[in-house]
């Protein structure tokens, strides 16, 4: 099993201390995606638990994000964290699916690689309120948590 499937790496990203207001994104490697045995065009995967929790890590293979840009003019950088950005998008809308269009859509079309390497990728209307509904939803947990320490 690699680090990601192991119990002790899926419990990591479900709970932190009791806290539920992190997030952290690893970069792993292209031997570490290929064991998760997904699509080639999988750049990223992110930890969304199934049981109604909240998802804390997301990890991202650069490697396959480098290789996913082969022949594309684009800055590194900027798709880099528009793929870090598509991944913590994942956990702050506690869902592993995508949409139509914009930075949660998958696979991206040329249109979402040029506005990712614009910076201008954005979630749509009704995404960026179930963010903010999530981020105020793990706010409060972890002041109720820390009250009743």
């Amino acid at each position: 099993a690699t680090d990601i499937e192991r119990p002790s790496a899926r419990r990591a990203c479900q709970t932190a201390d009791s806290q539920q207001n992190w997030l952290a994104v690893r970069l792993v490697s292209r031997s570490r995606m290929d064991g998760l045995h997904l699509r080639a065009s999988v750049t990223g995967l992110a930890a969304v638990p199934t049981d109604g929790g909240f998802g804390h890590v997301a990890f991202l293979c650069t490697e396959c994000a480098e290789e996913a840009l082969t022949g594309r003019p684009y800055s590194h950088g900027a798709i880099i964290g528009g793929l870090i950005a598509h991944e913590i998008g994942h956990l702050l809308l506690n869902r592993a699916g995508h949409s139509a269009s914009g930075l949660m859509r998958s696979p991206w079309t040329q249109e979402e690689w040029e506005l990712a390497a614009q910076g201008r990728m954005v979630l749509n209307h009704k995404e960026a309120q179930q963010v903010r509904a999530q981020v105020q939803e793990r706010m409060q947990q972890s002041t109720q948590t820390r009250a009743a320490r």
